[in-house]
């Protein structure tokens, strides 16, 4: 799916980015690329993800935005790879992620950000699954 890259920044240039993001046919997930800038951290990897838990990442996204408190996670629902949002009140937002590559490798991230970077973010991943929701 060529979209445009998701993209939820913060102060200091950290950022999560998701891109190329391909759903499968038979209607259980899909895959994406995840790209985090974390301090002087960088990487990317291919991600793997369920179609539910991405429905409900987008929806308590939306929540926290709104209410500035709670938690947003999207990964394969029985794996333990996910990336994660939560509200800590205050307009603060932290992006973290527990991402394992392969069965060698494992990278721990997590960055703050704030509120006022989650209109783009949050438009972005409405349109996204509105795309998805009409294929």
């Amino acid at each position: 799916m060529d979209a445009d890259p998701i993209e939820l920044r913060a102060e200091g240039g950290s950022f999560l980015r998701m891109s190329e993001f391909e759903f499968f046919r038979d209607g259980s997930g899909g895959r994406c690329n995840v790209e985090v800038q974390s301090g002087e951290i960088f990487f990317r990897t291919p991600f793997l993800f369920d179609l539910d838990p991405f429905r409900n990442f987008v929806i308590s996204t939306c929540s926290i935005a709104e209410n500035l408190t709670g938690l947003a996670w999207f990964g394969l629902e029985y794996e333990p790879s996910r990336v994660t949002i939560t509200g800590t009140d205050r307009g603060h937002i932290k992006v973290s992620g527990d991402l394992y590559i392969g069965q060698e490798q494992q990278v721990v991230f997590a960055f703050d950000s704030d509120q006022s970077f989650m209109p783009p973010f949050i438009g972005s991943l409405k349109e996204l699954l509105d795309t998805v929701a009409n294929v």
